[in-house]
């Protein structure tokens, strides 16, 4: 037998060949065993460093994506901020003021019509502002071409109560009446219609309406300058008057007028038509 130190071992004593054999079988399984280990190991390294090499991977891409998406967000939310929320604003506050006024126009009309109408108010335009009436009187027909009217207060009326005065002339001077004026050819003389008449009102001879004929250039009265109606409808169309206008400085109430329809019916003829007649101080009775 042979002594065989090993160092950090104690003396071992083995037959040379068992000893060879010996330690060739202690490096199989050592190599055995640290070659698994480390194959473990590997893969265990393999499978973490793929795992770290995806986490970098996917946290670049989310880098990336980060990167993309904020500036254009941020864009996005600058744009908002300085030209587009402003922008929602105007339109909102424009839309909202547009339905407003349109609300509010439509209720002011609503409320302008009704008013108007209580007070006897009313558009005329067209037709409704012209005069075309005519007497015949046998073979004679005279066309009457204007009104004028005044307004008589309770204080001198029949009634008591406000009243429509008008007169309709066969040519003459234009305006209204004065001491200067120039003699017309002819003129019909309506009282006794309320001030309160509004359109469709119908005022005839049974409600106290009195309508008169003067004849200055005897071409339709025979031997009297002045005749009377029998009959007599008179329809109101359209009609805007102020007895509020009454006695202040003339003119008073230049928007004023009233536009009628009239029928009368006299001994000799009749006169028949649309008269248009606007406001007159100096017709006004206070």
């Amino acid at each position: 037998m042979r002594e065989l130190t090993i160092t950090g071992f104690p003396a071992l004593l083995f037959p040379s060949s068992a000893l060879t054999k010996g330690l060739a079988i202690l490096a199989l399984v050592l190599a055995t065993f640290l070659g698994c280990d480390s194959d473990r190991s590997k893969s265990e390294n393999d499978t973490t460093q793929n795992e770290l090499t995806d986490s970098v991977a996917l946290d670049q891409e989310q880098d990336s994506v980060d990167d993309l998406e904020a500036p254009e967000a941020s864009n996005d939310l600058a744009e908002v901020d300085s030209v587009e929320l402003p922008e929602l604003v105007d339109d909102l506050i424009d839309s909202d003021l547009a339905d407003s006024v349109e609300l509010a126009d439509a209720e002011l009309a609503d409320v302008v019509d009704t008013d108007l109408a209580e007070v006897g108010v009313s558009a005329c335009t067209g037709a409704c502002a012209q005069t075309q009436a005519t007497a015949v009187f046998g073979a004679v027909s005279q066309p009457f071409d204007r009104g004028v009217y005044g307004l008589t207060s309770p204080a001198n009326s029949d009634t008591g109560q406000w009243e429509l005065y008008l007169e309709v002339y066969a040519e003459g001077d234009p305006g209204c009446p004065s001491a200067q004026s120039a003699t017309p050819l002819a003129t019909l003389i309506l009282s006794g219609v309320p001030q309160s008449a509004v359109p469709t009102t119908v005022v005839s001879s049974s409600d106290g309406l009195v309508v008169t004929l003067l004849d200055f250039n005897a071409n339709l009265l025979a031997g009297s300058p002045l005749a009377s109606a029998s009959d007599a409808v008179f329809t109101v169309e359209a009609v805007d008057t102020c007895t509020a206008c009454v006695g202040e400085p003339d003119p008073s109430d230049t928007a004023g007028f009233v536009s009628f329809e009239l029928s009368a019916t006299f001994a000799d003829g009749t006169l028949s038509g649309h008269v248009y007649a606007t406001h007159c101080d100096s017709l006004d009775w206070p």
